[in-house]
């Protein structure tokens, strides 16, 4: 069995007590317009061979999740929930991730280096020892497209929708960061 290459960060994280949000029950007709999509810049939305594909997989109902607070100097939350997936320009960027499972939560951060065209999974997960995570960034094997099943599993099941490409476009902006 081969291993996909890992950035390991040991992160120190904000674990507490969850508040149950990340247990709840699938919705009965998947809405992929619940795992929101952003874009770490300004203007219309660019093709996936001029930016990184960054995307978390959000485990609910039953497993780990992981989402996309901040990257690239963006904020990408609304209503409580961060993004599941980002579009940034190639180059350096900080993230801001959230980890929820159903006994822990935390935040915590990573510095990646994309490439345009590159989709790239970050993964968060607790090692329920001292308040510390770990954070995994793994590059996707070049021409990978995200689908719905990469990135919701268990909120996709059952979708005829599931291994549907997850689409670039009709991505917005999030808040840019105060500098």
């Amino acid at each position: 069995m081969t291993r996909r290459p890992a950035l390991h960060l040991v992160l120190a994280a904000l674990l507490a007590g969850a508040d149950g949000a990340a247990a709840q029950a699938p919705a009965p007709d998947f809405a992929p317009a619940s795992l929101w999509r952003g874009q770490a810049y300004e203007g219309p939305t660019r093709p996936a061979a001029e930016v990184a594909v960054v995307f978390a997989m959000d485990g609910r109902p039953r497993s780990e999740s992981s989402s996309i607070c901040i990257a690239g100097g963006w904020r990408f939350e609304r209503d409580g929930r961060c993004a599941t997936v980002v579009y940034l320009p190639p180059g350096e960027h900080d993230l801001g991730l959230l980890y929820q499972s159903a006994t822990e939560q935390g935040l915590g951060g990573a510095r990646i280096r994309v490439e345009a065209g590159r989709v790239y999974q970050v993964n968060v997960t607790s090692l329920r020892t001292g308040g510390r995570g770990l954070v995994n960034v793994w590059p996707m094997a070049p021409g990978h497209v995200v689908t719905w099943r990469n990135i919701a599993p268990g909120l996709a099941a059952g979708s005829p929708r599931i291994d549907e490409a997850v689409p670039v476009a009709g991505t917005a902006p999030g808040e840019p960061l105060p500098q």
